[in-house]
């Protein structure tokens, strides 16, 4: 790509769970010198770690004679788009509570600065660049760690009063479940994320219900618990079946609420297929109505990181 200063980038930064990207974003959509970490335990080692990462890009945007239009953030819970504030997070992301996060950037960086929720960035990198463009009503469901997504109606994000909307990992599934860390029981994150796919595993270890040899419990991963079911591991099976069924029967609900036309997955859990996805898609058609079934089409997005592509999205305005 011919380098010069009316190449215009944006620098992205997704703050997940478990890991902490970033990346320089051309406005097609095209993503280089993408970067990625453990995301640090502490808020503060977080946030230095953040802003080392940018800072590297800002240089790497320099070097390269492209103009930074601005840096855009996806993270995990919630945020008040206005102030570019995370109001809360995850229990993946302790601390992060009211934390001015666009100030500190902008103060740090002397660039624009805006955050957004990851599954709103989600569903607005499918809409410029994936299985989004040309669909007025989808669901962006992003499976990892957690599960986040966001809902598109009628060409726009869904966003409700504060900016809270589409917290899809938190529809309760179980009414007497465990606790979730937004306060609820049995919400389907516990269930069928990344985490509570190793919170079950875990458990199941503890009681001698599952053995998982020569699998660490602090190593257990989706993809470790797909591939044990994949050697004949008829618990760890039934355990994965289990965590895209009960995903199954939240998006029933979504479904039945919004009506989408299509509901694009992203996320490592994708990674696992079928042993995964396979319930999932029955349970949705068997709990759907069939007027919300027939109207739907699932897909998994093809996109390389949507979360990164929509925090580039928002900066470019």
């Amino acid at each position: 790509m011919k380098t010069t200063t009316s190449t215009k980038v944006a620098l992205a930064v997704d703050l997940g769970g478990t890991n902490l990207r970033a990346a320089i974003v051309h406005r097609e959509g095209a993503l280089h010198h993408r970067k990625s970490v453990r995301t640090p335990r502490t808020k503060k080692e977080a946030l230095d770690q953040m802003i080392s990462l940018l800072s590297e890009l800002k240089d790497e945007a320099g070097r390269n004679v492209w103009h930074v239009l601005g840096v855009g953030v996806s993270t995990g819970g919630r945020v008040d788009l206005e102030k570019g504030e995370i109001v809360d997070s995850t229990a993946l992301l302790p601390e992060w509570q009211h934390v001015p996060l666009r100030d500190i950037l902008q103060s740090t960086l002397q660039l624009p600065v805006c955050v957004d929720n990851d599954g709103n960035c989600a569903a607005l990198a499918e809409q410029m660049f994936g299985k989004g463009r040309a669909i007025s009503n989808f669901i962006a469901l992003v499976l990892g760690t957690g599960i986040g997504g966001g809902v598109v109606v009628e060409n726009k994000i869904l966003r409700g009063a504060r900016n809270a909307a589409a917290e899809l990992g938190h529809i309760s599934i179980h009414y007497d479940g465990p606790q979730c860390s937004c306060g609820n029981r049995g919400c389907i994150e516990l269930y069928a994320s990344g985490s509570g796919l190793a919170r079950l595993a875990k458990e199941l270890l503890k009681s001698g219900t599952i053995k998982l040899e020569g699998m660490p419990e602090d190593q257990i991963t989706p993809q470790a618990l797909a591939d044990a079911a994949q050697k004949g591991n008829a618990v760890a099976r039934q355990l994965v079946e289990q965590a895209g069924a009960l995903l199954g029967v939240a998006v029933a609900g979504l479904l039945n609420t919004f009506n989408p036309e299509r509901v694009i997955l992203s996320g490592s859990l994708t990674n696992i297929g079928e042993l995964y996805l396979k319930p999932f898609r029955e349970t949705v058609r068997a709990r759907a109505m069939t007027v919300a079934w027939d109207s739907v089409e699932i897909v998994v997005s093809d996109l390389p990181d949507p979360a990164l592509l929509g925090a580039a999205i928002l900066a470019f305005g």
